[in-house]
Order: structure tokens, then C-alpha cells, then sequence
């Protein structure tokens, strides 16, 4: 059955549910698509009209805003007072970013916490906690913070002790005089000051570094350039400096996080659940929705890079087999694209575009730790995904966390603030009952099926993300804010998931960890035939045990500023492995730093039969594999020009005298990496 959708701009009020009772069956698919050649859109933006110039200026409004902002009143919805966190300026093509910034204060450095109220930290098993009391509050320098009259709709955007995730929250209270605040809801981790690494927009080599890692949003005060906006809810005003002389018709506001769910029958306590089957949506755009709030009752999976089981997503798959998203838009929007929850098998999203999203592309996410394993065997294959993570900087590409057997397989991942693919489970150190109630992992633990488990290999049949497969995708331009991080990241995972034939290029953030890295709490991970090119970050982080590092091509990485974070190679403390058969080639001399052992030693790796060349001076690799084999290590690889077909242009293949394949290694062609040519462009 085929349900034609003609052209045009569908706004919904409500968001369209697809239950059990609008399933298809292996004989009977049912698709909506679009009319042959026209595009349907659908969007939850309501356009703000009656807008007025400010005549008077209100109090706090910045000099240089005065006479450059508008006013509208905003109508009232049947739950009382309309309240968004996203605004579209529609007049911008939509395959052009139409988001428009919140008015966002001057950043700021939070002061150390100071114990209140018996608030403190403590230590178990090695790692240290900290109670939601501590996590709730912030001491802020003076004048930062103000006890607003419209406290509620200020929020604070700060990066909790480290730069690799980004908290947005509301206010409970502020105290002018001692300089504390306190958040509605707990922070991540503490709200310290951090250093965190800020990489420059037209990517300046001496970016600074930056301290301050907060700032406030939506108070006028901040409202000092074009384009800003401030809501103010008690007053039922929306303010606006528009980009061009006046807003005129095209500023619109979401009233839907998500505006399509499919969803079967969820028994989370129990071992089954009912799944809708056999729905296509095909040549559908979906715009316009606004970003998500985090709530008390809220669970979120690693660093809370996402909420788990929660409506973020544009379209969203809860209690799914067999569904499939093809050539689709999710574009302009406040949260992320597609989300699977939960139950999801034999899934599909491919031939997409996901541009201008304030959170993540593509989420796969099962259930927590446990004997309950219904997330598997779904795909994301074939889309274009850039410029996501726009509000949530910490937000990626795509997403797999605790589901097996996926298939994440060439995309093209671009212009991302964090990582472009993330396959992950739960780590080790959350598996402490005393911690059973805190936001991140843990409080998504089944504690009634994993019995006693604590330590790693007692969890690891409770961890779902095993046997999956990220193959032939590309990305460059990642990971360009923050620390930490790498472009594809695996981690607290089972055996048997793959990366290969991937192509990662031109990343410039040098605070970054790693093009590949296999992170902690995992094992068995096989790396091979993977091409990393000019990247300011080492090739693979090599931290997880009983890994494979084979057939992968590094050129010219690693000039990273902290000596910690140099190398080709990184070695964890708790990795071991192969790593054999590699080719790791350097135009310059910098050649010193190829391998970093990171407090391991390479008796615990079996490195053999790889390829080291610095092209500009031959003898460097020529000494650097002479103290290898001193040492032990790599008695059959070779220092030797691998003899590339035509380095300049990108075209890694080996001609066919190359040494490398005496040493066994397979020509990897990069004209199979990436969209492929059947792509809807």
C-alpha cells in the first residue's frame, strides 16, 4: 500500500502517532511517500506576527541593541504559557541554517565547589562521585548570575568538569550577594572550572585557550547583535534583533519536539515487546521542531550525550521492526533526526539528509545493561549527515549505544562539533549500586537481572553492543569544539564489533584524543583497512584489550600541542592486541612521537610487519624501526617508500611493486568509502 503525499507545508499541532493497529506485514508494506516530483514538508514552526519596534527601551537592553529590536506578543496554547527554545528565520533557503541564536551573555569561569550543606564529594573503587546536591550548584563570579524577575526562563549553558559534554539548565534560585546558584537540576559532573580547548571559526592556528565555560542564555542583557532573540514568558513577549531591517513574515517558533512517532506495545519490566512492522517513509522532509529540556525523571546514557527513552527526535521509532526511512530530510530543527528506542530490529534509515540539527543525526539506542536484548540488526546506510550538534555541541553523527548487529555504513559526516559515529555500552565503574540512582548509566542498569556484576568480565554478557559494523563511511571537519573525543569512538562494548574501510580526514582540533580510538571497558574490537589523513590528532587510540589494529593506512597526523596526545599509535595502559600490517607515513620528520605507550609497553602488543617512511628523510623511520626491533617489537617490518599511486590527490592506492604487500597487506581503494553513486542528491 502506497499513500502519495502531494507537495507543500503540513503544520502540525500534535504529534502524528503510527500504533500497532496502522502496522504493514512481509506481504503488505505500507509507504508514504512523496508525490512523483514534489515535496511534501512537515513542520511544527507557527509564525510570529504583530511584531512592533521598541519604543522604549527596556532596562538591561545593551547600548548597541537600542532602536534594532522588535517586540511580539506570544499567544497563549491550551498548556498556558508558550514556551520554545528554538526560533527559524524562514526566509533563509531551508537547506541554509535558519536557527537563530539565542541572546547569549559573556562566558564565565564557575569557582571551585565549596561544600554545602555536607554536599561533598566522595571515592569508590577508585573514581570519585559527587552527591545531586553538589551537582546542583554553582558558585559564579560576581555580577555573572542575577536573581532575574523571570528566573524560569534563563538558563545556564556550562561544560561540567570537562569540556567533552555540554549541560543546558534551568535555574532554581540565584544569591546575588554569596555568588551561588542553584540549577533545577543536577549537572552532569560538578560545575568547576574547566580549561577547555576553543578552536577558532576560521581556524587559527594560536586559538586560545579558553576558561570560560559558562554563559547565560535568553536575558536581554545579552541581546547584542543581529539575529539574537530573548523570551520572556511572564511578560508574554518574544524580542527579536532581526538579521535583516525587520522580521516581516518570516520568524516562526516550534511548538513540537517530535513530530511523527511509531510505537508499539513497550513492557519494559517484562521480556517481550509488541513492535509496529513494515512502515516506509520515503522523500519526506521534517522540520521546525524545538530542542529538548531535561527533566528530574530523565536517564541518560554515556557523559548524557542523549536522554534515553525520551522524545528528541523529529521521527522517532519506539517499538520497531522492519521500518524504513528513505531519501528524508530532517533539517533546521532544535533536536536530533531519527531515534530508535528500545525495541528495534531490521530497521532502516538511508539515502538521507541531516543538516542543521541542535542535537544528534541518527540515535540507536536498546536497553540498559541486562538480560533483556531486543536492539539489533538495524541500519544507517547512505546518508549525508553535517552541522548537527548546533545547540548540544556535544551531540555526534550517529549514535549506537547498547544494540548489536547494526550495520553503520557509508555516510558522509561533516562539520560536526563532536564525533561523527559513536558505538558504546556502559563502562565498568557505573555498575556500583551505591551510584544506581544517578542520571548517567547507572540509573538505566536492569540491577535485577545483572545479579552481582561489578567488574568487567562478569558485565560483559549484559552489554548489547557487540558484532557491529561501521564500514565505508567518511568524515572530515569533526570534532571541532571541546576537548577529548574521537571521529569514530568505541567503547564499553562486547566483542566482535568492526571498524573498516573508513576515510578520516582533515580534522584540525588538536585538544581532540583520536581519528579512531577504542576506548575503555571494551574488548575484541577489530580496526583494519581504514584510511586517517591529515589530522592534527593521533590515527588510533588503542586502549581496549584483545583489540586488532590491521591494514590501515596514517599519513601526516599528530602534530597535536600536548605531548600526551601525540603519536600515530596510542597504546592504553590496559590495551593489548595485533597491530600488524600497517602503513604510517610522514611527509615531514616529525616521526619521533609514531608510537605512544602511554605507560604500556609493547611487549604487550603484537606489532609486526608494518610499514615506516618519513619521505623527506628516510634514515628517521630508518633509526625509529631499528630501536623498535631493539626492543623487541616489529622484526619483520620494513622502513621502505610504499609507493603510492598519487599522494597529492588523495588516491591511496599502492602501486603494484609496493613492499607493503610482500608483508601481506590488501590495497584498500577509496572510491568505494563514502555516499555512494546512487546518492538523491
Amino acid at each position: 500500500i502506497t499513500v502519495l503525499i502531494r507537495g507543500g507545508t503540513y503544520t502540525l499541532t500534535k504529534t502524528v502517532v503510527f500504533g500497532l493497529e496502522d502496522s504493514g506485514s512481509e506481504e503488505q508494506i505500507i509507504t508514504y511517500a512523496a508525490y512523483p516530483g514534489e515535496k511534501p514538508i512537515f513542520t511544527s514552526g507557527f509564525k510570529i506576527t504583530g511584531w512592533k519596534k521598541l519604543e522604549s527601551e527596556p532596562e538591561g537592553l545593551p547600548v548597541v541593541a537600542r532602536g534594532k529590536v522588535w517586540v511580539a506578543d506570544i499567544p497563549e496554547t491550551k498548556g498556558g504559557k508558550w514556551r520554545f527554545h528554538c526560533l527559524f528565520d524562514v526566509r533563509e533557503p531551508l537547506d541554509r541554517k535558519q536557527l537563530l541564536p539565542r541572546a547569549r551573555s559573556k562566558g564565565f569561569k564557575p569557582h571551585q565547589f565549596r561544600d554545602f550543606k555536607g554536599a561533598g564529594l566522595y571515592e569508590k573503587n577508585g573514581m570519585t562521585f559527587a552527591t545531586a546536591e553538589q551537582k546542583s550548584i554553582l558558585h559564579f563570579p560576581r555580577g555573572a548570575l542575577k536573581n532575574w524577575p523571570n528566573l524560569d526562563d534563563v538558563e545556564i549553558i556550562i561544560y561540567p568538569r570537562a569540556p567533552y559534554t555540554i549541560n543546558i539548565l534551568s535555574l532554581e534560585w540565584v544569591d546575588e550577594d554569596s555568588c551561588m546558584a542553584r540549577t533545577t537540576i543536577p549537572a552532569t559532573y560538578p560545575m568547576n572550572p574547566v580549561e577547555r580547548w576553543y578552536v577558532d571559526p576560521i581556524r587559527e592556528k594560536d586559538a586560545p585557550l579558553r576558561k570560560e565555560s559558562a554563559w547565560v542564555e535568553n536575558v536581554l542583557e545579552a541581546l547584542d547583535e543581529p539575529g539574537e532573540w530573548v523570551l520572556n514568558t511572564h511578560e508574554g513577549k518574544l524580542y527579536l534583533w532581526p538579521k535583516k531591517d525587520e522580521p516581516g513574515d518570516g520568524i516562526f517558533a516550534p511548538r513540537l519536539k517530535e513530530l511523527i512517532r511509531v510505537e508499539g506495545r513497550i513492557n519494559v519490566e517484562d521480556p517481550e515487546d509488541v513492535p509496529v512492522r513494515y512502515l516506509v517513509f520515503r522523500g519526506l522532509t521534517f522540520a521546525h521542531g524545538d530542542r529538548d529540556v531535561w527533566t528530574k525523571d530523565d536517564a541518560g546514557i554515556q557523559h548524557d550525550w542523549e536522554m534515553y527513552d525520551k522524545s528528541t527526535a523529529l521521527v522517532r521509532f519506539r517499538g520497531a521492526e522492519h521500518c524504513t526511512v528513505d531519501s528524508c530530510r530532517f533539517i533546521n530543527s532544535g533536536g536530533t533526526g531519527v531515534r530508535f528506542d528500545l525495541y528495534s530490529q531490521y530497521n532502516c534509515v538511508k539515502n538521507s539528509l541531516f543538516a542543521y540539527l541542535g542535537q544528534s543525526a541518527v540515535l540507536v539506542c536498546g536497553y540498559g545493561p541486562g538480560t533483556k536484548d531486543v536492539s539489533h540488526h538495524n541500519e544507517v546506510v547512505n546518508n549525508h549527515i553535517h552541522h548537527c550538534g548546533e545547540i548540544y555541541t556535544c551531540s555526534h553523527g550517529i549514535i549506537v549505544w547498547q544494540s548489536g548487529e547494526n550495520r553503520i555504513a557509508h555516510n558522509l559526516i561533516h562539520d560536526m562539533p563532536r564525533k561523527a559515529i559513536l558505538v558504546a555500552g556502559v563502562r565498568a565503574p557505573h555498575f556500583n549500586p551505591e551510584t544506581r540512582n544517578t542520571r548517567e548509566c547507572s540509573k538505566l542498569i536492569r540491577w535485577n537481572e545483572i545479579g552481582g556484576a561489578r567488574e568487567f568480565d562478569y558485565i560483559v554478557p549484559f552489554l548489547h553492543v557487540r558484532n557491529n559494523v561501521v564500514e565505508y563511511n567518511e568524515a572530515y571537519r569533526i570534532l571541532e569544539k571541546g576537548e577529548d573525543g574521537a571521529g569514530i569512538n568505541v567503547t564499553g562494548c562486547a566483542e566482535g564489533n568492526i571498524v573498516r574501510r573508513n576515510y578520516l580526514h582533515h580534522i584540525d582540533n588538536p585538544m581532540a584524543d583520536a581519528a579512531i580510538r577504542l576506548d575503555g571497558n571494551g574488548r575484541g574490537t577489530l580496526v583494519a583497512e581504514n584510511i586517517i589523513y591529515q589530522c592534527a590528532i593521533p590515527g588510533i587510540n588503542f586502549r581496549d584489550m584483545n583489540n586488532y589494529i590491521e591494514n590501515n593506512i596514517i599519513v601526516d597526523v599528530s602534530s597535536g600541542r600536548r605531548k600526551h596526545q601525540q603519536g600515530y599509535l596510542m597504546f592504553g595502559r590496559e590495551g593489548t592486541g595485533r597491530v600488524q600490517r600497517n602503513l604510517l607515513y610522514q611527509t615531514g620528520e616529525k616521526i619521533g612521537f609514531l608510537l605512544n605507550l602511554e605507560g604500556s609497553s609493547l611487549s604487550q602488543f603484537k606489532a609486526d610487519y608494518n610499514l615506516y617512511y618519513t619521505a623527506s628523510n628516510p634514515k628517521v623511520s630508518s633509526a625509529f624501526l631499528h630501536r623498535l626491533q631493539k626492543e623487541g617489537s616489529d622484526k619483520h617490518s620494513i622502513s621502505a617508500d610504499p609507493l603510492f599511486i598519487d599522494l597529492e590527490k588523495q588516491d591511496f592506492r599502492l602501486k603494484p611493486n609496493s613492499p607493503l604487500f610482500k608483508l601481506g597487506f590488501k590495497q584498500i581503494n577509496l572510491k568505494k568509502i563514502g555516499l555512494t553513486e546512487d546518492f538523491p542528491w
